[in-house]
């Protein structure tokens, strides 16, 4: 979230332009095509300084721009998911948690695009993200089942010629039981452990030897996933598809290996909240950029690339001038959970808050890049400061939710002037 973007929400006007123009240069590559995975830490690629072989995804980010510092708004798949597709935050569009719904009125980039006269279709892996959350919403065709990478590149097949919008969200990065890990095999009794360790409220109970294990098959199935990208996007190559289209590569969430007593995406931590992000445009020069930047700017962003129009109420920025080199405001990133009494983070200016209940924690991720150590005591100042962004940014989101479980009344005069103090509006 940009802070010219919260200024411009809480005043009332939409995401986009308030004219409710399309973009006037409409790019001759209209089709976006987003590939999105689950449980994959920017961390653990190749292209990011990860020990994992991933030699599809370094191409690709040899060829894209790439987001260094880019962070999913929730640790969960479908959560995280419905930002992507609506540019708002859990609690605005209502999916914060496995069983809640995305709130009909959100509106969705499937709908965008659509109406933009792109053919729209998405294929989910399993349960993931399946079509009883609500993110079928806008699309022609929303098909949960086994192979989703083939069944897009067969139906990219079938409407060759068309600007399509498609959604591929069929990996998921996230698992430690492989056997196939090169050279490693289980410790006696790892999988009982690790049963125990993901069913049980209390701490994780592997070893050290279990921990080196399931490290080694995280990468392991990193590199398995890698080689399946991979050949999709050859397939995409060969048949042309590539060179008019717009490719995204973005993890959803990440996937924490005990940094902090946790396993697999209970916190908002670094390990499970940074995740990785490539945008690919035909013509377009490949980068690094460490601006921070958040998943759910992805829909404005997209709307941009495709000359479609933006709808009301997006809380997400367009990452079209960032690329472009026109413009580099601050950026903010957000995360929310309601696990554990409620979670949420803020990344601002190299640090990291998280709290968890009213107990908030401060890292300095310039110099501590997983968030081990906890600084609030020693700089007071900075918790304060990162706090009172995060208290009002909780206020915005709960104040603009379209969930009416979720929605609070209109912001009050002192909400107001605190947001005010902290330069969000005049």
């Amino acid at each position: 979230l940009s802070m010219l973007t919260l200024a411009i929400l809480l005043s009332g006007s939409c995401g986009g332009d308030g004219d409710h123009k399309a973009t006037e240069q409409k790019s001759q590559a209209r089709s976006v095509i987003i590939l999105a995975i689950d449980g994959l830490r920017a961390d653990a690629l190749g292209c990011y300084g990860g020990a994992a072989s991933t030699p599809a995804l370094d191409a690709l980010a040899g060829e894209s721009v790439r987001f260094d510092q880019a962070w999913a708004q929730a640790p969960g798949m479908q959560a995280s998911l419905a930002s992507l597709l609506t540019g708002l935050y859990p609690t605005t569009h209502g999916l914060v948690e496995s069983g809640d719904h995305l709130v009909p009125e959100a509106n969705t980039l499937a709908e965008s695009l659509s109406t933009a006269g792109l053919t729209t279709a998405a294929f989910v892996q399993g349960a993931k993200g399946g079509g009883s959350f609500g993110l079928e919403q806008g699309f022609s065709q929303y098909t949960v089942g086994p192979k989703p990478g083939l069944a897009g590149l067969s139906w990219l097949g079938e409407h060759a010629g068309e600007d399509v919008f498609l959604v591929v969200a069929g990996w998921s990065a996230g698992r430690l039981e492989s056997t196939d890990t090169d050279s490693t095999t289980p410790p006696e009794g790892f999988a009982q452990r690790l049963q125990q360790a993901l069913t049980s409220e209390a701490p994780n109970t592997l070893n050290d030897e279990d921990l080196a294990y399931a490290r080694a098959a995280y990468a392991a199935h990193i590199t398995r996933i890698d080689a399946a990208i991979g050949q999709f996007i050859e397939k995409m190559r060969s048949s042309g598809r590539l060179d008019t289209s717009t490719l995204v590569l973005v993890g959803t969430s990440g996937f924490a290996l005990s940094e902090h007593g946790d396993l697999i995406n209970n916190s908002l931590y670094p390990a499970v909240t940074r995740v990785p992000l490539m945008i690919r445009m035909p013509g377009a020069p490949a980068k690094t950029i460490g601006t921070v930047v958040e998943v759910l700017d992805l829909m404005p962003t997209m709307i941009e690339v495709a000359g479609a129009i933006n709808p009301d109420g997006l809380q997400g920025s367009s990452l079209m001038p960032i690329i472009g080199g026109t413009s580099n405001p601050p950026y903010i990133a957000f995360s929310e959970s309601d696990m554990a009494g409620g979670m949420r983070s803020v990344v601002m200016n190299g640090m990291q808050l998280v709290t968890i209940g009213d107990q908030g924690s401060l890292f300095d991720l310039n110099a501590d890049p997983m968030a081990m150590t906890d600084l609030a005591e020693e700089f007071p100042e900075r918790a304060t400061v990162l706090s009172e962004h995060l208290g009002a940014w909780s206020k915005m989101v709960a104040a603009s939710s379209l969930d009416p479980d979720r929605k609070i009344e209109d912001l009050d005069d002192d909400t107001l002037d605190q947001l005010r103090s902290l330069g969000y509006i005049q």
